[in-house]
């Protein structure tokens, strides 16, 4: 009986799981703001579909890069300064900053980075 609880529970939980994970992916695939998630060495692990409309790139071509790649280098210690307070203070960050043009894109304006704890 015992038994039987515990696996009703842990099925519970895996579902609620996907359930969450599905929102999620759902969330990161429609929305228009790029959302990306980073590896704890600051490589971009996940760049939603955005990606494409704004900065003209295809989301996988940046997984596994580091993030200094995607920003101006007078901006990128604002950058690190956010992911720090987000990553070892547990509170949210956030940094204007201009993204590096690569290749043949031509990229202007001021972007707002945030970061939050996950």
């Amino acid at each position: 009986m015992i038994a039987v609880a515990a696996q009703d529970r842990q099925r519970a939980a895996d579902a609620a799981a996907a359930e969450g994970a599905a929102l999620y992916r759902f969330l990161a695939d429609n929305a228009t703001d790029l959302i990306t998630r980073h590896s704890s060495d600051g490589r971009i692990r996940f760049a939603s579909p955005a990606t494409s409309a704004l900065l003209g790139w295809l989301p996988e071509r940046h997984t596994a890069e580091q993030c200094k790649s995607l920003v101006h280098p007078e901006d990128f210690q604002t950058v690190q300064d956010a992911l720090m307070e987000s990553s070892y203070n547990g509170r949210a960050g956030s940094a204007e900053v201009r993204p590096q043009a690569t290749g043949t894109a031509i990229l202007s304006g001021w972007k707002c980075a945030a970061a939050r704890p996950r």
